[in-house]
């Protein structure tokens, strides 16, 4: 398993961004878990755990995928992790 950390900056609050993300990622990739957050900062933050496969697909349209929105920079962290150290059961919205 995996886990991949987004921090995106850019026009990515109040566009739906959270929202959008959330309905890609539960209609499209049921295997991930973690969540997307709002940041005080004005960026998103986006932490999710899955295959590599899965990941990818959700990178990609957190940068190009969601309407209204856009990505001018991102930091990206992808590692390997044990799937006990994972917490969620399901992937989440949470406030800043």
């Amino acid at each position: 398993m995996l886990e991949l950390e987004l921090v995106l900056k850019g026009q990515v609050q109040r566009v739906g961004y959270r929202h959008s993300l959330y309905s890609y990622i539960t209609e499209n990739h049921s295997g991930v878990v973690g969540f997307v957050q709002n940041q005080a900062d004005g960026s998103v933050l986006l932490k999710v755990y899955g295959g590599l496969e899965d990941l990818k697909k959700i990178r990609s349209y957190a940068h190009d995928g969601v309407e209204n929105a856009y990505v001018r920079e991102s930091e990206e962290n992808l590692r390997p992790v044990d799937k006990s150290e994972v917490v969620f059961k399901e992937f989440a919205i949470f406030s800043e």
